[in-house]
């Protein structure tokens, strides 16, 4: 039997018992229906992971008992930021979940010329996302939460100083893609279903992205920072 993962915003450590937040209660409590004694693992973003055991279940009301450290799957060598044109419709839950699964440090949504219809829909969306990413921790195994950041427009994010290696994933902008001795920082910039205009891949250009087309297909918005980030850490030794 698969082994429960909760993530909670408390403080851990060995020999504590804590009152789990609502959400994670709940979750335990009344939608897998735990009982007292249950295993289970808990997690609140520091990198660490104890085992648990269910003390008590109350209505909705979880205690846990923490037990001993033990090994969370572990971090990509690669701390990378994806900075993403947000995308219509719900597509970013699906994409912040398997950005997650592979690794990413961090996500920024954008605003871009062609994706202005969507990021008014999406300004208040920052702690869903957050939340998305948490519940893709639980899943996956990872003890290290990605920073959903605030909604940035382009210019903004593109103008933050970095010191690692950033690529601009489009046809259009010219440049070599990574290899294995790039840095182990990575911001990684991914245009709106309709691409980045010309004034957009300019003015990354001129920020330090480098650009990366990957084959010779165009990809959906959602595929290409999956597929750049499985090849980063293919590169990298995480696969």
């Amino acid at each position: 039997m698969r082994v429960p993962r909760i993530y909670s915003r408390q403080a851990l450590h060995t020999g504590a018992t804590i009152s789990l937040e609502e959400d994670a209660a709940h979750h335990l409590a009344r939608v897998l229906r735990v009982k007292s004694g249950r295993a289970i693992q808990v997690f609140n973003g520091d990198g660490r992971q104890f085992d648990a055991t269910v003390a008590k279940v109350d209505r909705g009301d979880v205690d846990i008992d923490v037990g001993a450290e033990s090994a969370a799957a572990p971090e990509s060598p690669l701390t990378i930021e994806l900075g993403i044109a947000i995308p219509a419709n719900d597509r970013m839950d699906w994409l912040l979940q398997k950005a997650t699964e592979l690794g990413v440090h961090a996500v920024t949504p954008l605003v871009t010329e062609r994706s202005q219809s969507a990021a008014k829909r999406a300004v208040k969306r920052s702690s869903h996302w957050q939340r998305v990413a948490i519940n893709a921790c639980e899943q996956c195994g990872r003890a290290v939460v990605p920073v959903i950041n605030d909604v940035l427009k382009l210019p903004d994010w593109a103008a933050q100083p970095f010191g690692g290696d950033q690529w601009v994933m489009s046809p259009a902008a010219a440049g070599s893609p990574p290899t294995s001795d790039m840095s182990n920082s990575i911001r990684l910039l991914v245009g709106p279903e309709g691409g980045l205009s010309e004034t957009e891949i300019a003015m990354a250009t001129a920020a330090g992205f480098s650009g990366w087309q990957l084959g010779p297909r165009i990809l959906r918005s959602e595929t290409a920072p999956l597929a750049a980030l499985a090849v980063l850490q293919h590169l990298a030794g995480d696969f």
